[in-house]
């Protein structure tokens, strides 16, 4: 028998051929699910990259300059602008720091300890205002209260006789007393100073000395308490009466020898009768 006369020999396939054969048509005929879209959030449109807190605060510096007005300066792609925004970012830092470090050297002060009070030098304090306890207060409309024999409640102590108080020194007619120096201080001899346990109504004559401490020592009054101004009543009148600023002194005041002037503790006294404000 010829070759070409042969019939072909038959040869089963192996199940593990079956197999694959099944699996491959099996794999063609499924079709492949569509992957959903994730949808972009607002935070992928402002930048590419991460989008972390230093971004977002980036963002929040430049947003008022859009993505175009940067392409017209030649910052185009988006990696450019994210860059530039986090430049401004960091200037942004540099800024706060330097307005910081500008208040605590300029503005610290001036907040903490405020506005300080006007000064007026001694011998600038006109006829209007009288000086008491270091303070210029401005009496120019003040009407004193009535006093029998005094005042009739429409007069003036700065402009009337024989008071003529505009300019002077008041402070001993408001006397600061009983503080420290209580009991150790005691009324001189033929005095009208009253002694409660020790606390005196007032220590010294109550009398008007010149702003400029010059005025010699008055020694009359002590039988007098007509000016001293101890009630209540002078006190809160006094206290509701706001000051216009402090009196000072210069060394060279204080050196005139022509001044009867003093200086302890930071404070400018009397040197004959001093009205010890912190005693």
């Amino acid at each position: 028998m010829s070759v070409l006369a042969r019939e072909p020999e038959h040869h089963p396939e192996t199940p593990l051929a079956v197999l694959r054969r099944r699996t491959t048509r099996r794999n063609s005929q499924q079709t492949v699910p569509d992957v959903p879209k994730q949808k972009k959030s607002f935070l992928d449109s402002i930048a590419p990259g991460p989008k972390d807190a230093w971004m977002i605060y980036c963002w929040l510096l430049t947003c008022y300059i859009p993505p175009f007005v940067l392409s017209i300066f030649g910052i185009k792609t988006p990696d450019q602008q994210r860059a530039w925004r986090e430049k401004m970012g960091l200037m942004g830092i540099i800024l706060i720091l330097m307005a910081a470090v500008g208040f605590l050297t300029f503005g610290f002060t001036q907040t903490v300890c405020g506005t300080p009070p006007l000064r007026y030098h001694t011998g600038s304090i006109d006829k209007g205002s009288l000086i008491i306890n270091g303070f210029d207060y401005d009496f120019s409309k003040f009407n004193h209260p009535a006093v029998n024999g005094f005042f009739n409640g429409q007069q003036n102590p700065l402009f009337t006789d024989p008071y003529d108080a505009g300019g002077m020194d008041a402070s001993f007619l408001f006397q600061n007393v009983n503080k420290n120096c209580r009991s150790i201080i005691t009324p001189a001899n033929g005095t009208a100073i009253t002694n409660q346990n020790g606390a005196l109504a007032w220590y010294f004559p109550c009398n008007l000395f010149s702003q400029n401490g010059n005025t010699p020592a008055n020694k009359s009054g002590y039988t007098d308490s007509t000016f001293c101004h101890t009630d209540a009543k002078s006190r809160q009148m006094l206290a509701d009466h706001p000051p216009n600023g402090e009196v000072f002194y210069s060394w060279d005041d204080v050196k005139n020898p022509a001044r009867n002037l003093v200086v302890f503790e930071s404070y400018v006294n009397l040197l004959s009768f001093t009205d010890i404000t912190d005693i």
